[in-house]
Order: C-alpha cells, then sequence, then structure tokens
C-alpha cells in the first residue's frame, strides 16, 4: 500500500526549500560513530535537551540520508548506513519507532563527490524533495501534523567537507523538523561547526575574532593586487556568498578549511574567487569603497 493510500492523499502537505542555508543548531558540533551506542545515545539526549524535548516527549526517531531518486539508477552508498542504522537506534529506545525517510531525496545532480573543489561547495545549490512512493512506512513529517516537529538522525557514507549534510540539515529544519545528530560510521570528524564568533549588530567586519584563519587567508591572496585590509576581505566575501544562499554564519568548518587550503596554496587568488561567487572587480572595488565610506578604515 502507497503512503498516499495510508494517509489521506490529500492531507500530505508540500516541502519546501530554504530561500538560503540555516545555520547548523549548535549543539552538531561534530559526528557521532554508530558503532559507539552509548556515545550516540548520549549525543542524541544531548540534541534533544537542546530544544527542552526527552526521550518520553517524542513518538518516532526519523533517520535521513542524502540520496538520489530511484530513477536516476545512482547507487545511494548511504542507504547501506541507513538501514545500519535503524537497529542500533531501535535498540537503543526501544519504546520509540525508528523510520527511515526513505521519501526524501535530492533533485539535482551537482557532483559533489566527485568535485570537493572550494567554489563548487559555496556556489552549487542543492535542492531536495518528497516522494511518497518511496516510503513503504508512514513518515508523518510529510503530513501537516508535523508541524509541530518531528526529530532527525542524519547519516552518511563520507564527510568530506559537511556540504551535503548541513544542506540537507537545513531543508530539514526549514520545514519544521529537529536535527538531533549526525551518525555515520566514524565519529568526531571536525568538518561541522566552524569557529567563527557571531557579528555583533551594526559592527563592521574587522578580520579579527570573526572567521580569523579566512579572514587572514583572504588578506594574504588579495594583497597580490588590491590593498583590501582583512576586514574587508570578510565582509566582501560575505557579500558575495548572499547570492548564493549562503554566508559566514553557515558556512561549515571544513569549507571553511578548504577555502582556506585553496588561497593559502595559491590555487585560488581572492579576488578571483569573489568573481566565481558573481562580483566582477569593478563591482568589488566598488562594494569596499561604501564598506570604507561607512566604516572608516577597519
Amino acid at each position: 500500500m502507497l503512503l498516499a493510500e495510508k494517509f489521506n492523499a490529500t492531507a500530505l502537505r508540500p516541502l519546501e526549500n530554504p530561500s538560503r542555508r540555516l545555520p547548523l543548531p549548535s549543539h552538531l558540533l561534530t559526528t557521532t560513530s554508530y558503532n559507539e551506542p552509548g556515545k550516540l545515545a548520549r549525543a542524541i539526549r544531548q540534541g534533544l535537551a537542546a530544544y527542552d524535548f526527552s526521550t518520553r516527549d517524542i513518538e518516532r526517531l526519523n533517520i535521513a540520508w542524502p540520496q538520489k531518486h530511484p530513477h536516476e539508477r545512482h547507487t545511494n552508498t548511504a542507504t547501506q548506513h541507513a538501514q545500519a542504522l535503524q537497529p542500533i537506534l531501535q535498540s537503543l529506545f526501544r519504546n520509540t519507532d525508528v523510520i527511515l525517510a526513505k521519501s526524501l531525496y535530492e533533485n539535482i545532480k551537482l557532483g559533489r563527490s566527485e568535485n570537493q573543489r572550494a567554489v563548487h561547495a559555496l556556489t552549487g545549490r542543492q535542492t531536495f524533495s518528497a516522494d511518497e512512493k518511496l516510503q513503504d512506512e508512514p513518515l508523518p513529517f510529510l503530513t501537516p501534523a508535523a508541524a509541530k516537529g518531528e526529530c532527525f538522525v542524519l547519516t552518511d557514507w563520507f564527510m568530506a567537507q559537511g556540504t551535503t549534510l548541513a544542506n540537507l540539515a537545513s531543508f530539514i529544519q526549514h520545514n519544521g523538523g529537529y536535527v538531533l545528530a549526525l551518525a555515520m560510521p566514524f565519529g568526531d570528524a571536525p568538518f561541522l561547526q566552524t569557529k567563527a564568533e557571531p557579528r555583533q549588530a551594526e559592527a563592521p567586519y574587522r578580520g579579527t575574532g570573526y572567521a580569523p584563519a579566512l579572514a587572514a587567508a583572504f588578506r594574504h591572496s588579495a594583497k597580490r593586487d588590491t590593498d583590501y585590509n582583512p576586514g574587508e576581505c570578510v565582509a566582501l566575501f560575505n557579500y558575495a556568498l548572499g547570492a548564493h544562499g549562503r554566508s559566514l554564519e553557515t558556512l561549515t568548518d571544513g569549507e571553511c578549511r578548504t577555502l582556506e587550503k585553496e588561497l593559502c596554496n595559491a590555487e585560488l587568488g581572492f579576488t578571483r574567487l569573489i568573481e566565481h561567487l558573481g562580483v566582477p572587480l569593478p563591482a568589488q572595488q566598488q562594494f569596499v569603497q561604501s564598506h570604507r565610506d561607512r566604516w572608516g578604515p577597519t
């Protein structure tokens, strides 16, 4: 029986993609290995506590992972890990249903596995959809009742920069879901939260305290052909990111590390990076001048 027949077909809600990537929840500092069940259980309980929930408050845990629609004839390696994770979670939370969110899938093929360059990660717009015909057990997340929130554990077979999982988490959060943990074969991967500190309201980017390693890398690269200081570089980069639904606050640590490496190794020049992000050199210079006019030297 199809999910649309299990539920009233008219009760399924359309899911939307956010116009901008949402920040990862602050408790998602890293991945947790599902081969360490005790540690995984603690991570999930910490995630629940971050939303003022406990295991008594939820009826189910949903597992989501990056996958292509079956009609793409794509081998979804992560599916195997989702299937391995389900009985582990069920044994940890015996009074909670553990559901595979088989109906959620990526609907744009970006080739993230083949291309891990910084510009590709920063400009690719992953979007997701739901096909209820792929679901062989009810997934209330697809119904209007999910407005009160459904809890998710995400998984994947490998993580290079954290881009795909950050985008999937953003999609789930945008549609009212709560992301509790990222459970993978390996744990403690330092690719999720950036070390950037939140920008103070109405304060200029000064390149110190806010993604300082990136600010230094920007300035080191930019000084070859501009006089932009670190704060101006950070402000210009954040401005250029906006056209791609990103900001420094929503980049993963892995994305920042990759960008810093390519800049420091001279694989990518700063002004060329900003051009790749859609801001030609004259517009860059105009932005920096307006920044100076507003904030003065930074």
